[in-house]
């Protein structure tokens, strides 16, 4: 792997090389997604050739597979590099759906046994909408996670999948979302913070009946931009 300091910058439409690169160098996280670990972990990888850049499992399998198609099917490699980067923007969001979803405010330990299921389309014409816009839910329910990893498994490259499928441990609170389009299934492990904090933060953004019409309405209206967590929360935290 190459110091990303030496890579081309992606291209905007995303369409271009689907090679593994992150923003920077980061001393406890993924240079890909938000993911952390703490003094003493070894739970992120580093990076062979540079010695420097950490990365998680997820990031390095889901580059791993659009390198894979990206030859022979470019078009697709360019669709599915779009979709991770639209999930990443929105993973604030995503913590605020399990929070509803499960009702962790009632049921703080939910999310140890279940997780979400949702499926998203693409919007007719997409790329006239920014990114945050471009994709509509589909549906969406609350599944176990055992349920949840079945469910990886009969997807393309399943069985790499399920080895790094996120099953939460007592001294970490980290949800989960299973996120399909288009054949792709994609993880989302994310850190929920205190639940005090959570709740606190959810009743200013809104308490919805419906998780899953409150997930569409808030992507459409990018909330993930008026979402202010606190500066020490690692949304990714694994």
């Amino acid at each position: 792997m190459k110091d990303p300091k030496s890579e081309p910058a992606p291209q905007d439409d995303y369409g271009g090389e689907a090679k593994w690169q992150g923003p920077g160098i980061l001393a406890d996280g993924c240079a890909s997604c938000d993911a952390h670990q703490g003094p003493g972990s070894k739970r992120l990888q580093r990076c062979a050739g540079c010695k420097r850049v950490l990365y998680c499992k997820l990031c390095k399998l889901n580059a791993k597979m659009l390198q894979e198609i990206s030859g022979s099917q470019p078009q697709a490699a360019g669709v599915a590099a779009e979709f991770d980067k639209w999930a990443t923007l929105h993973r604030p969001i995503f913590v605020f759906a399990i929070y509803h979803a499960l009702q962790l405010g009632k049921n703080p330990d939910a999310y140890k046994s279940h997780g979400l299921y949702v499926e998203f389309t693409a919007k007719p014409d997409r790329h006239k909408y920014p990114l945050h816009q471009r994709y509509n839910v589909g549906m969406g329910c609350i599944v176990s996670l055992d349920t949840l990893h079945q469910m990886v498994s009969e997807t393309p490259h399943g069985e790499e999948l399920a080895t790094v499928y996120p099953r939460p441990e007592e001294d970490r609170q980290i949800g989960v979302i299973l996120l399909t389009f288009n054949g792709m299934a994609r993880w989302q492990r994310l850190g929920l913070m205190e639940l005090e904090q959570l709740g606190a933060i959810a009743r200013s953004i809104g308490i919805p009946k419906d998780w899953v019409s409150w997930l569409e309405k808030a992507i459409n209206e990018n909330l993930q931009a008026k979402i202010r967590l606190p500066r020490d929360f690692k949304g990714g935290q694994h």
